[in-house]
């Protein structure tokens, strides 16, 4: 069977984490099928999941129903700027700390 469907998942849903519970390892992460069809390699037809919550899906623990908004509701996620976010962080923690002594300066 043909991988080319992980390629065209990866090119379709940016957010390349289980749809179900968020885990974002890629070495768990599998595409399912969502019309059990492997051969419909649609990206509507495609999502990530985990290898857990891969097997609850096609164990129908997870349904269809409850799968296809939690795709959507991923696609519409930010994805993080971990190096943005964190220099940003710095420089709010060096704000708060210099606040902090002017103000104990001050007392």
């Amino acid at each position: 069977m043909s991988k080319d469907y992980r390629k065209i998942a990866g090119n379709h849903y940016k957010n390349q984490i289980c749809v179900w519970c968020m885990d974002s390892n890629k070495d768990i992460l599998e595409v399912a099928h969502v019309d059990g069809n492997h051969k419909n390699n649609n990206p509507e037809n495609l999502c990530w999941l985990c290898i857990k919550c891969h097997r609850l899906f096609d164990i129908d623990l997870i349904t269809i129903e409850q799968l296809l908004p939690r795709r959507d509701f991923v696609e519409t996620m930010p994805k993080a700027n971990w190096k943005k976010l964190m220099k940003d962080a710095g420089a709010k923690a060096a704000r708060t700390r210099k606040q902090n002594q002017m103000k104990r300066a001050k007392k």
